[in-house]
């Protein structure tokens, strides 16, 4: 369980490899992760389906919906 500054909490359980739920004030959220070959390819958040980009060294940069539309970008 993670302590917020503002008195917020969330609550993370690691049921699999591919399966993560986390409780905090504003909802439940189930992650279901997708491999291919050790790499991580796609994520499933509460049944919205984001793609997931990679480098050469396997970091994720960039996260897309199935309409090509980045949602994430991020840098290292």
């Amino acid at each position: 369980m993670t302590f917020n500054e503002d008195g917020t909490n969330e609550t993370v359980y690691y049921i699999s490899k591919e399966f993560v739920r986390a409780i905090n004030t504003t909802g439940t959220y189930d992650y279901t992760y997708v491999y291919h070959e050790g790499q991580l390819v796609a994520q499933e958040v509460n049944g919205v389906k984001q793609f997931i980009h990679g480098d050469h060294l396997g970091s994720s940069l960039v996260n897309s919906d199935s309409s090509r539309n980045v949602i994430e970008t991020t840098l290292y």
